[in-house]
């Protein structure tokens, strides 16, 4: 059996044999709860074809996000504690900024199957007693994280005192990516993490943290945060805890020499 691990829509479309999809966050687990619930899935690609779908068959629940919040029209945002407590219908449509375009990516795959920590168990099983020839694991947690940290963000608002500091954790336990998230927020602002992938994550969080139009104190305008650090450690590749820590401008502190 080969096994290849790439990440995202980019590296879904390389995707060959069983496609195993890991989105930890959010999108496996609402799929999950709908599927246990007895609803079939349609997967939209863009926020456009399912509003398209949705207009087409209004009896439908459509389900899903952009940047973490579901758009204009959807009845339901991508969360499976939604999922598991609303009146579904038989069929409902799910669009979510990774997941969904995720699938419609593995158009070469065999056989897609989606992982979380709920399922874990039976895909292991499932890949055991088969034996594909070629498997690939498909991890699309970046897009989540974004996602999560811009939420957690847009929900705090005007609260921190913004502009702020945002200090994200990612790996470990969940009790390390919280003590990762503050760790960040000791980095001197304006420093760049040297992975150049990382870095790369923290000027993107920073440009749709400025885009949401928050503002100092929360009068509006581009200056919402003045930067994002992000710390990483290991962690195991079915599961992705995530710490923020949101700090105001002030970050005051004192030193004392004992």
């Amino acid at each position: 059996m080969k096994v290849e691990v790439v990440s995202l829509v980019e590296g879904a479309r390389e995707a060959k044999g069983v496609g195993i999809l890991i989105d930890v966050f959010r999108s496996s687990n609402t799929m999950l709860v709908l599927a246990s619930r007895g609803s079939r899935i349609i997967q939209a690609a863009t926020v456009e074809k399912a509003l398209v779908l949705k207009s087409q068959n209004p009896q439908w629940l459509l389900f899903g996000e952009v940047d973490g919040f579901p758009p204009e029209g959807f009845d339901h945002g991508n969360s499976p504690v939604e999922a598991g407590n609303v009146d579904l219908t038989d069929t409902v449509i799910l669009c979510t900024s990774a997941g969904s375009a995720a699938i419609y990516a593995m158009q070469d795959t065999e056989e897609i199957l989606i992982t979380s920590f709920a399922n874990i168990t039976k895909v292991i099983n499932h890949i055991a007693k088969n034996m594909p020839q070629n498997v690939t694991l498909v991890a699309v947690g970046k897009e989540g994280i974004m996602d999560y940290v811009v939420q957690r963000v847009r929900e705090s608002s005007s609260n921190p005192c913004p502009p702020i500091i945002v200090g994200v954790g990612i790996g470990g336990t969940f009790e390390k990516a919280a003590i990762l998230a503050k760790k960040a927020l000791l980095r001197p602002l304006g420093s760049q993490q040297p992975d150049p992938e990382v870095a790369e994550m923290e000027a993107e969080l920073l440009r749709r943290i400025k885009d949401l139009g928050i503002g100092p104190q929360g009068y509006g305008g581009k200056t919402t945060a003045l930067g994002v650090h992000i710390e990483m450690m290991p962690c195991h590749i079915a599961s992705l805890p995530v710490g923020v820590n949101i700090q105001c401008h002030a970050s005051r502190h004192k030193e004392a020499v004992i």
